[in-house]
């Protein structure tokens, strides 16, 4: 059975490659990642300063992340990608046990927010999501599905009153899998905080940007070296 092909798309931008957050990537998690294809995911006003960045057509800023996300989606499409994971520039990964967690036999597949493919679950109006911030898999199909809708319609929270790429993930994906026609699957070890359990978590999540806090510098330093 042919491996399935992967690429973990980091989601950044000029302020994320600037202050080094990128960099903290490269010199812990992704020195270990095995099996998949990575790259960095930044948008206009960016410059691509390393072969693994990759500069969409959709602004740069945290308001654009469901247009980044999309425009995402429409590239893995083109490159024939089986499944892309998603992560924040703020998200610790263990490549293996992110790669071995059996997300290939899902098209949706991370730490979801409440009971999968219910309508009215999150907010009295929402499909429940996996957070970005832990990381989430979509199959190709999936990815085609998100490349193709008008996300604005999808994207906005109706409780931070901002567009939420994670957000507008599930609502679009949402009704195909209360259908039957996608499959999703919940897993706890995507971690929205770091537990400090290193036989079991799969990510951690700094958690950091949305509270206007910059990403301590050895923070994912720390974590790598706790991980070994």
């Amino acid at each position: 059975m042919t491996e399935p092909h992967i690429i973990i798309c980091i989601k950044s931008c000029k302020r994320d490659q600037y202050n080094g957050y990128n960099d903290n990537c490269r010199t812990t998690w992704l020195q270990d990642l095995r099996g998949a294809n990575y790259c960095f995911v930044l948008g206009n006003g960016a410059t691509r300063l390393h072969p693994d960045e990759l500069i969409l057509n959709c602004g740069d800023d945290y308001n654009s992340l469901p247009h980044k996300t999309q425009e995402l989606c429409k590239w893995v499409v083109t490159q024939d990608y089986d499944f892309m994971a998603a992560v924040d520039t703020d998200t610790f990964v263990i490549p293996d046990r992110f790669l071995s967690s059996g997300f290939d036999k899902y098209d949706y597949y991370g730490y979801f927010n409440g009971e999968i493919g219910k309508p009215k679950e999150v907010y009295w109006c929402l499909y429940a999501w996996a957070s970005g911030g832990s990381g989430y898999f979509l199959s190709k199909r999936a990815a085609q599905i998100i490349a193709e809708v008008n996300i604005d319609s999808y994207s906005m929270c109706p409780e931070l009153k901002i567009p939420c790429e994670d957000l507008a993930a599930g609502q679009v994906l949402g009704p195909y899998i209360e259908r039957g026609e996608l499959t999703a699957a919940h897993d706890s070890r995507f971690g929205r905080s770091w537990r400090g359990d290193y036989k079991v978590d799969v990510t951690a999540h700094a958690q950091t940007f949305s509270a206007g806090r910059p990403l301590p510098s050895d923070w994912m330093m720390n974590h790598y070296l706790a991980n070994k």
